[in-house]
């Protein structure tokens, strides 16, 4: 199953088993590791998404963890993927206001 089939297909499920819920889509935020590769997963996944008729949440681009800045010191991740306490902050504080926007909270 490529990833386009695997998000479609996990979103369809969800869809008939919770009707009623709002589904929102988060991209993977930069890695180190990652490279360049990691935007590329993300535009599949806003593509599926946007397919879907779905809200996407771009961590990629606006979640404040950069790769480049990590590469050279370890600030909001532990190791340049995984999250720092800070870094787990800054996202899940990105992601509140993004859905507060979304969902109109």
């Amino acid at each position: 199953m490529t990833l386009a089939e695997s998000v479609r297909y996990g979103c369809e499920l969800l869809m008939t088993l919770c009707p009623k819920a709002q589904i929102v889509l988060l991209t993977p935020f930069q890695s180190v590791q990652a490279g360049n590769t990691i935007f590329k997963v993300s535009d599949l996944i806003a593509q599926c998404g946007h397919r879907m008729g779905l809200n996407v949440i771009r961590l990629d681009r606006q979640s404040g963890i950069y790769a480049e800045q990590e590469k050279n010191r370890h600030h909001l991740t532990t190791d340049g993927t995984h999250t720092s306490e800070q870094g787990a902050k800054r996202v899940g504080t990105f992601v509140a206001r993004q859905l507060a926007t979304l969902l109109q909270y």
